[in-house]
């Protein structure tokens, strides 16, 4: 919704085609309302109405977060299944693209100057890059996993029926397949 109504990138910022910018209210009717008649489901889901539900619903990236950080928080949100993360886990989620985009940084940095550095005395130690990969990676791992971002903690956590899988399980009923309850 964001980048229809800004036209900037998600990553770089640079605007792409202003001229194709849309009112906000557009936007969401696209993802909400219009997306849900397009599928014939307008009475079920796609509205802005209590009592119905949205297409899309996206937390918003807290400010403290870069642009690689930000980018990675919109990637987990917009894949996670509904209903693990909430807005009381916003700091936990936040810190975990922070570590995130440092270890991608820390990995730039070692793609340009290679795993061994130099010491002041001539010596050739490991890169200080190395290390902050490393432990960057090591918190972002425990992060993940308090998240129920890795497949051992996914097996772990068990949310509410999503709206997929209630309208699969209704039409199973329907049908008269699948287990008994």
């Amino acid at each position: 919704i964001y980048h229809m109504v800004t036209r900037k990138h998600q990553i770089s910022g640079e605007v792409h085609g202003s001229q194709q910018r849309i009112p906000l209210l557009e936007a969401l009717r696209t993802f909400t309302i219009n997306g849900a008649y397009l599928t014939y489901d307008e009475n079920i889901r796609g509205s802005l109405q209590a009592g119905k539900l949205a297409d899309l619903v996206v937390l918003d990236p807290p400010w403290y977060l870069d642009d690689v950080a930000a980018a990675e928080w919109i990637r987990i949100v917009e894949t996670l299944p509904s209903g693990l993360i909430t807005g009381a886990d916003i700091n936990i989620l936040g810190a975990y693209c922070v570590l995130f985009a440092r270890w991608h940084m820390a990995n730039e940095i070692i793609a340009k100057e290679g795993l061994v550095a130099k010491s002041p005395s001539g010596y050739a130690c490991p890169h200080p890059a190395v290390s902050i990969a490393n432990q960057s990676f090591a918190q972002m791992m425990r992060a993940a996993s308090e998240c129920g971002f890795t497949p051992a903690a996914r097996s772990k956590v068990h949310v509410g029926e999503s709206r997929d899988d209630a309208r699969a399980r209704e039409t199973a009923d329907i049908l008269g397949v699948g287990g008994a309850r």
